[in-house]
C-alpha cells in the first residue's frame, strides 16, 4: 500500500511539474522571427527616382541614426518586386526609410509585426510617406 500511494505521488508531482513546464514555455516564449517578404510603394505616388530615394534602410528603431539591420536598392522593392529581409525580429515595428544619396530621410513607412509576423510566406506591402509630411 505505501509502495502505491509513493508511486501515485510521484506521478502527480510529475504530472504537476510537467504542466508547469509547458506553461511557462508557452507564456515565456517570444515570437520566432524568420524570412519577412517585403514590397514598397509611395504614398504619393512616385516611383524611386522622381522621389529622389536611392536606397530604402530597414531598422527595428525609429531613428535614423541607428544601424538599419538591411539596406537595399529602392528599386528592389518596389511594388511589385519585393524584397525579403532573411532574419526578421518576431516582433516589434519594422521602420522602413526611403534616403537619397546622402543618407537623409525622404520617405517613412512602418510595419508592426505582431500584425504581420514573419515566415508566413505573404508579401507585406508598406506605404512610404514623405518625412516632411508626417
Amino acid at each position: 500500500m505505501r509502495v502505491v500511494l509513493r508511486s501515485l505521488l510521484r506521478c502527480a508531482f510529475a504530472a504537476l511539474a510537467a504542466a508547469a513546464a509547458l506553461a511557462c514555455a508557452a507564456g515565456c516564449s517570444s515570437t520566432p522571427g524568420g524570412p519577412e517578404i517585403l514590397s514598397w510603394q509611395f504614398a504619393d505616388g512616385r516611383d524611386c527616382d522622381n522621389a529622389g530615394a536611392t536606397a530604402i534602410e530597414i531598422r527595428t528603431s525609429p531613428s535614423l541614426a541607428t544601424m538599419p539591420i538591411d539596406a537595399v536598392r529602392c528599386t528592389d522593392g518596389l511594388a511589385p518586386a519585393t524584397f525579403t529581409i532573411d532574419n526578421a525580429p518576431g516582433s516589434g515595428t519594422l521602420y522602413l526609410d526611403g534616403v537619397d544619396p546622402l543618407g537623409t530621410g525622404l520617405y517613412h513607412g512602418e510595419l508592426a509585426l505582431e500584425a504581420a509576423p514573419p515566415g508566413t510566406g505573404e508579401t507585406r506591402l508598406i506605404t512610404l510617406y514623405a518625412s516632411a509630411a508626417e
